[in-house]
């Protein structure tokens, strides 16, 4: 068994007090969040942004945690089973959103609450509700700073 690991982001904007997600629509018809894998020496950051960057066209303005959520699959391409890991940076960007045509359909902005019905596969409507937690905690956390 091969095992694989690509790197993206769970690119946000907030706008009239709500935040949007940037989703991509893949050639093979899934939508998901901008990923893939690592050219030579990048870092695993390096790579989530060049990625957000070709396959979206948008630009990171600032990470939102350190730490990237991680799903972990498996799948089989042509006869060989892959165990494959994923981990997304959180960050709000910037920048006009257009789609890699030689990769993508299409890029939208969608409420991030309205993600999880548009994202294809349970492991990336996992991620957006970690992604919506996250942003509830860093909320509050504020709020108490605040007071």
């Amino acid at each position: 068994m091969r095992k694989e690991s690509s790197y993206g982001f769970v690119p946000l904007k907030r706008e009239k007090h709500q935040w949007h997600v940037l989703l991509v629509h893949r050639l093979e018809g899934f939508w998901e969040f901008p990923k893939g894998h690592p050219d030579k020496g990048e870092t695993p950051l390096e790579a989530a942004k060049r990625e957000m960057q070709e396959e979206a066209g948008v630009q990171l303005e600032r990470l939102l945690s350190e730490e990237p959520l991680s799903i972990h699959y498996w799948f089989t391409w042509k006869g060989e089973k892959i165990e494959k890991s994923v981990h997304y940076f959180v960050g709000l960007v910037s920048g006009k959103a257009r789609p890699q045509l030689k990769e993508m359909q299409n890029v939208r902005w969608v409420l991030l609450e309205d993600a999880p019905a548009l994202l294809t596969h349970e492991n990336n409507k996992n991620i957006c509700r970690q992604v919506q937690k996250l942003l509830k905690e860093q909320d509050q956390d504020a709020q108490d700073k605040d007071s």
